[in-house]
C-alpha cells in the first residue's frame, strides 16, 4: 500500500539530507513515520512544501522524501495553478492508495484535499477555523482598527491585528479542506465536535498523538527540582497565555522571590525588533515586575524537554484553547504535576485534583492559589505525579497508535 503524507514541516531525515536546521515541531510523526518505513507491506512518501527553487525527491531510510517549490501565498492564502500542478505530478508519480494531511490548517493541502479517486484524512492538529475566530487574542483587548494605527499602538498591536487577518485566509482553506476529505484523525470530544459541525459526514478516527518514548523512561523526583519553577511550552502566540501566567508570578514572586518560568520554544525576545505580541510581552513583563524570573530556553529535543522538565517544580498548561495538549501528555508521562486551563480536550486526559489540577484561563490568582499549593507541600506535588503518571500509562501505546493507523488506512483503502 503507498501511503502519502503531507506535512508542514520538513522531517528531520530530510533536514540533515539538505544541511537544513530542523524545528523541534511535529516530534509525534517520528516513530510512525520509522515504523512503516520498515513494513514491508507499506511504502512511506512524504511530501512539504517549501521556498526553495526546485522540487526535490530524496530517499532516506526507506522513506520517499518530496520538498515542492511554493511561495509564501501558496502556503497561507491559496494555492496557485503553477503549485498545484507541481503538487498533481508529485501525486501522480506516487500513486497513494491513501492521502493523509498532517495538518489542515495551511493551504497547502488544497490540491491533495482535491485529489479524486483516492481516500483522504486530515490528522487535526489544531482547528485554526475556529481559535482563529474566538481565541487568538488570548483574551488581549487589542483596539479597532483605527486604534491600531496610533503611533503609541502602531508596533504593538497592528501587526497583531494583521497576524488574525492572515490567519482568516489559512481557517478559510481549511474549512475547504475539511469539506473534501473522507476522515479526520483526532483524540479529543472537542476537534470531534467542530470538525464535524463542518462536515457531518467525516468519519472520526480516535488516534492519540505518539508521545517520545524518552518521555517514558524516567520519572520526575521533587527531591531534584529547582524549586518555585513552572514550565510553559511557547511564547509565541497570545491563545498560548504567557501574559496570564506572568500575571501569575508576580503574584508568587511575593512569598517565593526565588519563583521562575521557564519558558521552550523560540525566544523570540532574542528579535533584532520587537513587534506584536513580543513587544506586549516584554513591556508587560518589566511592569509586572517579572522580567528577570523568565527563563526562555528556546527550542528543545527531545532529551532536552526531559531535563528541563525533570528539574522544573511543576507544569502550566497556560493556554485559552487546546486540542490534544501534548507537552501537557509528554509532562504526564514524566510525573510532572500539572496545572491546566480548563480548555480543550485536557479535562478528557487527567481527572481533576487527583491526577492534574485545573484552573479557569481568566483567573491567574487562582494559578497562583494552585501552583503555592503545590510548591508548599511535597506530599501533595507526590500524589499529583504518581497519579498524573498512572493516567499517562493507560493511554494508548506507541505500538497501539500504530496499529490503530494501519486499520485506518485498510479502512480508508476499501
Amino acid at each position: 500500500m503507498n501511503i502519502l503524507w503531507l506535512t508542514n514541516g520538513i522531517m528531520p531525515d530530510m533536514a540533515d539530507a539538505m544541511n537544513m536546521k530542523c524545528s523541534y515541531g511535529g516530534s509525534w510523526l517520528l516513530e510512525p513515520a520509522a515504523a512503516l518505513a520498515k513494513d514491508e507491506k507499506y511504502n512511506l512518501s512524504i511530501v512539504t512544501p517549501w521556498g526553495g527553487k526546485e522540487t526535490i525527491h530524496k530517499k532516506i531510510n526507506g522513506i520517499d522524501y518530496y520538498l515542492i517549490q511554493s511561495s509564501y501565498l501558496d502556503r497561507m492564502k491559496r494555492p496557485s495553478k503553477t503549485f498545484e500542478k507541481r503538487c498533481l505530478r508529485v501525486i501522480e508519480k506516487i500513486q497513494p492508495d491513501v492521502i493523509h494531511l498532517q495538518g489542515s490548517e495551511f493551504a497547502i493541502g488544497i490540491p491533495f484535499a482535491r485529489y479524486k479517486n483516492v481516500p483522504k484524512v486530515i490528522a487535526i492538529q489544531g482547528l485554526i477555523w475556529k481559535i482563529n475566530a474566538d481565541y487568538f487574542y488570548g483574551g488581549i483587548k487589542v483596539p479597532s482598527w483605527l486604534g491600531c494605527i496610533m503611533p503609541w499602538n502602531i508596533l504593538t498591536y497592528l501587526p497583531m491585528k494583521l497576524q488574525h487577518a492572515r490567519n482568516k485566509w489559512r481557517a478559510n482553506s481549511e474549512l475547504e479542506q475539511l469539506k473534501l476529505v473522507d476522515g479526520v484523525v483526532g483524540c479529543t470530544r472537542w476537534d470531534n465536535t467542530y470538525s464535524k459541525i463542518i462536515n457531518p459526514n467525516l468519519k472520526y478516527y480516535d488516534i492519540h498523538y505518539s508521545i517520545r518514548r524518552e518521555f517514558s523512561q524516567r520519572e520526575w523526583n521533587v527531591e531534584n527540582v529547582d524549586r518555585h519553577t513552572f514550565l510553559i511550552g511557547s511564547m509565541t502566540v497570545p491563545l498560548k497565555g504567557l501574559h496570564r501566567a506572568m500575571e501569575a508570578l508576580a503574584i508568587l514572586i511575593k512569598k517565593y522571590p526565588d519563583a521562575k518560568i521557564r519558558v521552550v520554544g523560540a525566544n523570540t525576545f532574542k528579535s533584532k525588533y520587537r513587534i506584536g505580541y513580543t513587544r506586549y510581552l516584554y513591556k508587560k513583563a518589566k511592569e509586572l515586575g517579572v522580567l528577570e524570573h523568565l527563563e526562555l530556553l528556546g527550542p528543545q529535543d527531545a532529551e532536552g524537554m526531559v531535563n528541563t522538565m525533570l528539574k522544573t517544580h511543576t507544569y502550566v498548561l497556560s493556554s485559552c484553547i487546546e486540542n490534544g495538549p501534548n507537552t501537557m501528555f509528554e509532562a504526564m508521562h514524566l510525573g510532572v504535576p500539572c496545572v491546566c486551563s480548563y480548555v480543550g480536550g485536557a479535562m478528557q486526559f487527567a481527572k481533576e485534583d487527583e491526577e492534574a489540577v485545573f484552573y479557569r484561563f481568566e483567573e491567574p490568582e487562582v494559578l497562583a492559589y494552585e501552583l503555592d499549593r503545590i510548591w508548599a507541600n511535597d506530599d501533595w506535588a507526590r500524589t499529583l505525579s504518581m497519579n498524573g503518571r498512572k493516567r499517562a500509562q493507560g493511554f494508548q501505546t506507541m505500538e497501539q497508535i500504530y496499529e490503530k493507523t494501519l486499520e485506518m488506512y485498510g479502512d480508508l483503502a476499501n
